[in-house]
Parts: structure tokens; sequence; C-alpha cells
């Protein structure tokens, strides 16, 4: 529970400096199966993307995400409520874990 307290408490300051939040979490036989977490960027009318980074040798085990957007410059005007959810995961956050 300590763990979600932390996590939610770096979304609260995310969405306060104007950025965005996506959680979710992975399992452990999609870790098994795919090896490797990716994150990359697409525009929306181009097929390709680019990879920004990847998370290798993680033990196969059940992990939470959590993908952050922070604005270089904190506009006040974002600060105030204009909240952006950015990214992909996997699925929902594990249920009460």
């Amino acid at each position: 529970m300590e763990d979600i307290k932390f996590l939610e408490r770096i979304e609260e300051e995310v969405i306060r400096m104007g950025g965005g939040v996506k959680k979710g979490s992975i399992a452990k036989w999609e870790l098994e199966a795919a090896q490797e977490i990716r994150v990359s960027i697409r525009p929306p009318r181009q097929l390709s993307s680019t990879e920004l980074f990847t998370l290798r040798k993680l033990e196969p085990g059940e992990y939470r995400l959590m993908l952050i957007a922070v604005p270089r410059k904190v506009d006040e005007n974002a600060a105030n409520g204009n909240i952006r959810h950015l990214g992909y995961s996997v699925h929902d956050d594990i249920s009460s874990s």
C-alpha cells in the first residue's frame, strides 16, 4: 500500500506542474514473453515510431508502470487543471495490490 501512495504523490506533483501521467501494470507472464519494456512515440498520421528507451534485464514479476510527462517549462495556465494524460499502459492497474 505504501508504494501506491508513493505513486499517487508523484502523480499529484506532475499534474500540478501541468504534466500528464498514465499508469498501468504488467503481469509476470507478459514480461517473461516479451523480455523487455519499450517506450516509443508515434505521430498520429505516421506508421513508424521512434523508440525513446527500453528496460531490459528485469526479473520476471509483477510491475507497476508509470509514464510521466513533465513540461520543461511550467506553464501557470496548464497547472490550473489542464490535465493531459499521455502514454500507453499494458492494462489497467492491478486492483488493490
